[in-house]
């Protein structure tokens, strides 16, 4: 995935219209926004970022069917072009698993012997 698309996307996070930022939050990532705007990521791509740990956050459920931006995008319409809750609950249950997820991750150290080979520093000489 192209760098420019999720550093892009961590600006823009707060989408969401005034007041979805505050002092306590405008150096985090919004999970629904980013997931929203990149469906193709995967979670190595975020934590590539540098997107986990307390940089990610994700608000109640409750509070996204009040945003136009949720209410009026096509992902979430039935056949009759009307809103459907079920399809953004299933949404949102995606983006806080990823979120949780994200927020736990704990990486290792680049000079760890237990860490993972591709995430040190250097190779084993076996």
């Amino acid at each position: 995935m192209k760098i420019s698309l999720l550093l892009i996307l961590f600006i823009i996070s707060p989408l969401f219209g005034k007041g979805s930022t505050t002092q306590q939050n405008t150096e985090k990532a919004e999970m629904v926004s980013l997931l929203y705007y990149n469906p193709q990521a995967t979670v190595n791509d975020f934590i590539n970022q540098g997107l986990y740990g307390n940089v990610i956050y994700i608000c109640p459920e409750s509070a996204y069917y009040r945003l136009k931006v949720i209410r009026t995008s096509p992902k979430f319409r039935n056949k009759n072009f009307q809103f459907d809750k079920n399809k953004f609950h299933l949404f949102y249950l995606k983006a806080r698993k990823i979120a949780t997820y994200l927020q736990n991750y704990k990486p290792y150290s680049k000079w760890d012997i237990f860490a993972p080979i591709e995430q040190r520093d250097y190779k084993p000489c076996y």
